[in-house]
């Protein structure tokens, strides 16, 4: 189905980032998932899943701590209130940048943003 959207719609962002993460899944191609999600970009510049997708694969799959936080800081300035990107981040700036201050600065803010968030009181418990 992603295929046959893209072969009409080879730039269409959301598309390209959701056949991305399908072939993440599903298929474990971290490859094509990560080209999926750079030509998401080059799509659409300001598209904040893009963005996100490619982060969470710096930040777990390839172990690029500065590239992850480059793509997760994106993602926030495009999308200021992205839990997601957020608990993601603030977990990356403790155990990959050794920063506790910044890592609970950045959960107080997902919280407060979303006091009810799963993810954000998981993930700063």
């Amino acid at each position: 189905l992603y295929r046959r959207s893209l072969r009409i719609q080879p730039n269409n962002a959301a598309a390209l980032v959701e056949y991305g993460t399908l072939v993440l899944n599903h298929g474990s191609k971290v490859d094509h998932a990560e080209r999926m999600f750079r030509r998401s970009l080059a799509a659409d510049p300001t598209y904040a899943p893009a963005f996100f997708n490619i982060a969470m694969l710096d930040h777990a799959h390839y172990n690029r701590p500065d590239e992850a936080e480059k793509s997760y800081q994106s993602v926030l300035d495009l999308d200021p209130t992205h839990i997601g990107a957020m608990t993601r981040y603030a977990s990356l700036l403790y155990d990959s940048h050794g920063e506790p201050d910044r890592a609970e600065d950045m959960f107080q803010t997902a919280l407060e943003t979303d006091f009810w968030s799963v993810e954000a009181l998981s993930s700063y418990a």
